[in-house]
Order: structure tokens, then sequence, then C-alpha cells
């Protein structure tokens, strides 16, 4: 076929081995505190102390459970059970126009990042949500209800850097029926915002690097980055396109970064797309787009296949590409895998030679059968860590799997 945009069917991937600017869907600005220089130390901000993690503890844990489980995904944080109601606990501000400033600190000790999940989140008409650290070098939102509030009310929100975040709701004096409660606090305790981040093998490839990288600058803009087991680790996807070419947003990825979750569940990951380092081999990513949710449409433990659909269409100001597959069992002449190592910025890995179909020896399938195509790369790698991500052939598409 030679369109690159075409439904999805089954694939076969392997999984061996200054200030930051981005944006979760949202309508940017800046917090109304920083306009009206509202001191928060003097304001005296509540702040909600989480209690310590044993980072050591959590290192250990990890490595024995890579040994034991090598399809696990790459974690990144803890995630702390609360139930934390903004409007309740924040300190509450009048304006002097009769408008109210809610505010509210969440301190996470030792924590290089914290990120949360919300059990209910409804904005109240013309209200503003942001996110920010201390230092307001990262700033999330604003998050207003025409852009986050969903029928579910459930959200999350991306990891902003630092052990402390300052959340901040404002609502006009019209409004007063938003909720904004948190479920999950998660405590980074691995720092994925080093600028080397280091966090993948030194053979992995940016896949911003030429001249490997320069035939896949559209598909690189397909690779997402996402947020798994409640969003405490990461895995990787593709978003793909389907017959219609309707831009429906449907995301590839491996099984068992959703193992727990079946058909139409609505799972709280976050996307994180454009995640590259801006050039080869040096800085950190700077400019990536995210989005919140997404319900499972399809899962096949056989060949360790899922099929999400977002919550929410990427903005087209996003420039994001949606890749097409092959459906034929023919054998790639070469192949190219596109991805995200133990949550570090976007790889390239290359196989200059056919790839060979193959038995993986995981999964539930009868004896024989023949589920995936093993690459050997030339140039970089696939790491263990870098579950869900595509293998592309030499048309520049997504392979499928080989069993019938």
């Amino acid at each position: 076929m030679k369109t690159k945009h075409l439904i999805l069917t089954l694939i076969g991937f392997l999984i061996f081995c200054g200030q930051y600017v981005f944006g979760q869907i949202s309508e940017g600005g800046i917090p109304m505190s920083f306009s009206l220089d509202i001191d928060l130390v003097k304001e005296k901000v509540p702040v909600i102390e989480m209690a310590p993690v044993n980072t050591q503890a959590l290192i250990e844990e990890d490595a024995k459970n890579s040994m034991d489980d090598i399809q696990r995904p790459f974690r990144f944080g803890y995630a702390i059970d609360v139930d934390i109601d903004v409007k309740k606990t924040g300190m509450k501000k009048e304006l002097p126009n009769g408008d109210k400033l809610w505010l509210l600190k969440i301190h996470c000790p030792g924590a290089f990042s914290i990120n949360l999940i919300y059990s209910y989140f409804r904005l109240s008409k013309g209200s503003k949500f942001f996110i920010y650290n201390e230092e307001r070098k990262m700033i999330l939102g604003a998050f207003t209800p025409e852009v986050s509030n969903n029928p579910d009310n459930v959200f999350s929100t991306d990891l902003v850097q630092g052990n402390t975040i300052i959340l901040e709701y404002y609502e006009p004096k019209s409004s007063n029926d938003g909720v904004i409660r948190i479920s999950k606090v998660i405590h980074g305790y691995i720092n994925t915002f080093s600028d080397e981040l280091g966090l993948s093998a030194p053979c992995n490839i940016d896949v911003i690097c030429s001249p490997i990288g320069d035939k896949w600058r559209n598909e690189q803009r397909a690779i997402t980055m996402l947020l798994v087991n409640e969003n405490t680790a990461f895995c990787t996807g593709c978003l793909v396109n389907n017959t219609q070419q309707d831009f429906k947003p449907y995301i590839l990825t491996a099984r068992h970064c959703y193992r727990y979750y079946g058909v139409n569940s609505i799972v709280p990951s976050i996307f994180r797309f454009l995640y590259w380092k801006p050039v080869c081999g040096f800085g950190s990513p700077s400019n990536w787009q995210s989005i919140s949710g997404a319900t499972i449409r399809a899962v096949y433990d056989p060949t360790d296949f899922a099929l999400l659909e977002l919550s929410s269409t990427p903005p087209v100001s996003w420039n994001l590409f949606y890749a097409g597959w092959d459906r034929t069992t023919t054998p790639a002449l070469n192949a190219t895998g596109i991805h995200h190592p133990s949550g570090d910025a976007m790889k390239i890995s290359h196989d200059s030679k056919s790839v060979i179909a193959v038995t993986f020896p995981l999964l539930s399938v009868p004896s024989g059968a023949l589920t995936h195509w093993r690459a050997t790369f030339d140039q970089g790698i696939v790491q263990r860590k870098s579950s869900g991500s595509p293998l592309f052939n030499q048309k520049n598409r997504i392979l499928r799997n080989t069993i019938l």
C-alpha cells in the first residue's frame, strides 16, 4: 500500500535491549498571582508535607524487578495516596472585584519532580488552574473548562521539576462550582530533568542526529512517551492513522504497559510528544507537548499489543504525524526503531539487514508460533525499557506481527 495513513492491525516490536517551555493541552498564559505580585510566604500559603520516600530502597527494588520481569516499564516515581481538595485545603484569597483565588503548596522532601492524578476534576465557567514550581521556571496551564473538563471528571498533570509545587486556582465571582480533588501525588525519585539525562545506555543515538535521523523527521513526530502504572513509569507509543484518515488519535503501544486494564478502561496516562534533544548529543528537551487521558480500545495478549484512543485530539499547531503501517507478512528489508528508553529523550536505531520472524519466549502462544520480528541493530539499540515502541520497515511503515 502506497499511503502511509492506514488503519492499525496487530504489530510486533522488540522490547530488548533555563526555563522549560512546553504545554499539556491548555490555554497558556501566566498565573494571576504573578501579575498581582502575591508573596506566597507573606500570605502564609498552606503547605501539604508528604512523607519522605526511601529512595535507596526503591532503586534496589527496581533493580530486582528488572531482573525478574524484563517487560516491566521503567519506574521513576512513587505514588502516594492522598485525598486533597484544593478549594477546601488551599488558602482562599478574595480579590477586590469579587473574584476568588486559591493557593496551595505540596512539598515532597528530596523529590526531583512531582506529578499528580486527580480523582475528580471539574473546572467552573471562566476559571483557570495552574501548577508551577517555586522558581517559577516551569508552569503548567492555564487549564480551563473548555480544554480540560471531560465527561469522566478524571485528569492527570505532567511532571513539574523540583520538590515543591504550587497549585493556583482562579474562579470569577460568578462561578463557584469547580472541584479539584487530588488522589495521588507522585514523588519523582529519579531525576528525569538532568541536562545530561543519562537514563539510557550510552550507545543510544538521539533521533535528531544526522544522517541517521534525517529520513525519519515525520515519524519522530508520531512517537510519544507514556506515563503508566499510576503515572510512575515510562513506556513508548506511536500515534497512528486509520483507513478513514479522519485523524482519530489512536496510540499503539505494548499490552504489558497496561497489563491490569481491559478494553474500554479509562487510563490516567500522560502522553508526551516531541520529546527530543535540540542538538545531537547535547541539551535537554524543552518544547514537548502532552495530553492527559485515554481509553483502551483493543488488546491482544499473545502479541503484547494495545491500542488506545486519546481523550483529546492533538492540536494542529503541534504538527504531529499519524504514522502508517504495513499489514503484509513479507520481512522488511531493513528496520528502524524510534523510542524512549528509560524515559530518556527520543532515540533512533537502525538495522540494515532483513528482519527475521521469531517466537517471543515470554508470551503465552502456541509452540512455534511466530509472533515478532527480530532486528539486530547496526546503529543504536532498542533497550528493554523502550517498551511499546514501533518497528518501521524500509517504506517508513510500522511492521505488523507475523502471526496470522
